[in-house]
């Protein structure tokens, strides 16, 4: 379905390398290799573009063919969105008992922005970030954004479990807070 609004990364984006940082050139196959490492699993090969589109900032000022900008945001608000879900979805499963204040309070811990990028600066996901001539300086979210990101193309690739999977393992293995959902 398209209308007007969404369209497919596809045949008008083209990444044959990529620049990170401005201190590193990954090759895709090199890519793969640092998100499976990250990830602890295999991307898909044709959804590879989803995953670089996570890691290009702004600051980039990349545009497809039609000047549409290509960057995270719009990945990073998607991963925003299936995160909330996937832990509400455990809460409210795991807690049947409790209020809504009490489910609120489980939220708003494992959901902080400390925590986010607490997990995003363990994982090293900065060292993947794609920016322009001038790397900006960045402020301490760029970790949990780049995290929400990633969630965000994870979703697209293999859909919402898997983004369940990988983001409750993540949480499991990075995050200081102790794990309540399981």
């Amino acid at each position: 379905m398209n209308n007007g609004y969404l369209k497919p990364i596809g045949s008008d984006v083209t990444f044959t390398k990529l620049t990170v940082y401005h201190t590193k050139e990954f090759t895709i196959r090199a890519f793969k290799k640092q998100l499976r490492g990250r990830l602890g699993f295999d991307i898909n090969t044709d959804a590879l573009k989803i995953y670089q589109l996570a890691f290009i900032h702004g600051s980039s000022n990349l545009q497809d063919r039609k000047g549409h900008p290509l960057n995270f945001e719009r990945l990073e608000f998607l991963g925003d969105a299936i995160i909330n879900m996937i832990v509400i979805e455990v809460i409210y499963k795991r807690y049947r008992s409790a209020s809504i204040q009490e489910v609120s309070e489980l939220k708003s811990q494992l959901n902080t922005r400390n925590n986010l990028n607490q997990i995003g600066k363990k994982m090293k996901l900065l060292e993947l970030i794609q920016t322009g001539e001038s790397a900006p300086k960045f402020g301490v979210d760029i970790h949990g954004n780049l995290l929400e990101s990633l969630i965000g193309a994870v979703f697209i690739d293999q859909g919402f479990q898997k983004s369940k999977e990988c983001y409750l393992n993540l949480l499991e293995k990075y995050s200081s807070i102790p794990l309540v959902l399981n």
